[in-house]
């Protein structure tokens, strides 16, 4: 994976495709930091948060859509959490 010409190992960000190759999962984390975001996990609401400046982003764990500029958009898939 290459992020701003960045490249990141297999083992540093994992990128898991499924069975049907019709689902691609990256690491959130890895990508949002390096396009300067800053992830944080709210625990009640099972959320990752992504803060940029004035930008906010919402992805709820099991919910296929994300939250951008107050409009709710869809992923296409639920988000899950894997860990490795």
């Amino acid at each position: 994976m290459v992020i701003n010409g960045k490249g990141f190992s297999p083992e540093e960000s994992a990128v898991y495709v499924s069975e049907k190759q019709d689902e691609i999962m990256v690491p959130v984390r890895t990508i949002a930091e390096q396009l300067g975001y800053k992830l944080s996990w709210n625990q009640n609401n099972k959320s990752i948060e992504l803060t940029k400046g004035p930008h906010f982003h919402m992805i709820k764990i099991g919910e296929d859509q994300y939250n951008i500029a107050k409009m709710n958009m869809t992923l296409g898939a639920a988000l899950s959490m894997v860990r490795s």
